[in-house]
């Protein structure tokens, strides 16, 4: 059966190769269409990549968050709920005591607050973050001093670290907002809105999505702002295999500690973040699949096109064929393994094109688009897909010309000639 195949896949090579140039421009379609569908996969797998890496950078994948529902849903109607369980800083490490799996704990609350300098009457605003700590320290990275430590959080110590943007606040109150010696503003003395009293012990790099931003030890959180606004924990696992464990636990001990109103909790994975993307663009992809796929419709009926004149040109040749012996199995065989080597040569023709194309087309756009996010990204699932798309089209359109070759008569086909 094997050695059937290979000699039909060799007949259908030698015929492709006794008329190279009218194959080649009879799958001029099926090469245009794969070029235009691998360059489009190729560009969405880039921008999805690029996607991912956001994701990763603004979220831990790591991580579960756990907070308090304020609001209910009653008659498709969004209702505050009057009595929300919380989790205060006690509760916090109580928690994070009794999860067994290797896990890293933050407790963060977020608020904008107007705050000023010590002597000064003038007014800053930030973005307030009571933490346990560096919530993301590959992205909180220290530019001058340290950042406060889970003791200074426990003794409620009055130290805040700030970001770039508020620093250069500071440092233009100081009649020094031409530098970037960020330590300048180390032990400077600032007031938040509830009189609270701080100095800065440190300054961390801007972060990309935040403005100017102050951190200081969540254990200075007033007990009334926690009833009303409850902070975030979040317990970060040491790999993604370890979270829908740690979460389970974190279930389960709210369970404990809280009786029926655990269901008030939310405990959430960022997982979702990325199925989300990831069935976005397979919607975008299958959409931009379809639409380039008539290109490659049209080429698969300039193969069976090629086929139907490669059937009349050798009508004698069929007809000895039969004449001697071949069974309309086998000439149906060769003729669909001439198809699918057709479609096969021009689809790995159009896969070349399509991604020189596309990598040509990202620092093109680039030079036109001054900081264009994302790159061009050739996966398997690409690659495959054209394969087996190849391999369809020569099935597909091969079959009424192979079939109309093996019923030609015999008798008929050699008195042709």
């Amino acid at each position: 059966m094997f050695s059937s195949l290979f000699r039909s896949f060799g007949m259908a090579i030698q015929s492709i190769r006794s008329r190279v140039w009218h194959t080649l421009l009879s799958v001029l379609g099926i090469i245009i269409g794969v070029a235009a569908l691998v360059a489009t996969l190729s560009l969405i797998d880039g921008l999805e990549a690029y996607a991912n890496e956001q994701i990763g950078k603004t979220t831990s994948l790591k991580a579960v968050m756990i907070s308090s529902n304020q609001y209910e849903r009653v008659n498709g109607v969004s209702v505050k709920i009057d009595s929300i369980p919380i989790i205060d800083y006690q509760s916090f490490e109580a928690l994070s005591a009794a999860m067994t799996l290797p896990h890293t704990p933050y407790l963060r609350h977020r608020r904008n607050r107007s705050i000023k300098l010590v002597h000064q009457e003038d007014k800053l605003a930030a973005v307030t973050h009571y933490t346990t700590g560096r919530f993301h320290p590959d992205r909180e990275i220290l530019l001058a001093g340290q950042f406060y430590t889970p003791e200074a959080v426990q003794q409620q110590a009055h130290s805040a670290v700030v970001n770039e943007d508020f620093a250069q606040l500071i440092l233009k109150k100081m009649s020094a907002a031409d530098t970037t010696d960020y330590a300048q503003t180390l032990n400077q003395q600032i007031v938040l809105q509830d009189s609270l009293q701080l100095s800065i012990i440190g300054v961390v790099e801007n972060d990309d999505f935040i403005p100017p931003s102050i951190y200081i030890p969540v254990t200075h959180l007033p007990a009334e702002e926690i009833g009303n606004r409850p902070p975030t924990i979040a317990l970060e696992a040491q790999s993604v295999e370890d979270v829908d464990s740690l979460k389970n636990a974190a279930i389960s001990w709210l369970k404990t500690q809280y009786g029926d109103q655990h269901q008030r909790f939310s405990v959430q994975t960022n997982g979702f973040r990325v199925q989300q993307a990831a069935q976005g663009f397979m919607v975008f992809r299958i959409i931009m699949g379809m639409i380039v796929g008539l290109s490659v419709l049209v080429g698969g009926i300039g193969v069976m096109n090629v086929l139907l004149i490669s059937v009349s040109e050798r009508t004698s040749e069929i007809g000895i064929r039969k004449a001697l012996g071949a069974s309309k199995r086998a000439i149906t065989t060769q003729f669909l393994s001439e198809s699918i080597a057709v479609s096969v040569l021009g689809s790995s023709i159009g896969v070349l094109i399509g991604m020189g194309f596309a990598a040509l087309a990202v620092p093109i756009l680039k030079f036109f688009m001054e900081g264009l996010p994302f790159g061009v990204s050739f996966t398997m699932n690409t690659m495959v897909v054209t394969a087996v798309l190849a391999i369809l089209i020569g099935i597909i359109f091969g079959t009424y010309p192979a079939m109309k070759a093996a019923r030609l008569d015999p008798v008929t086909a050699i008195q042709r000639e």
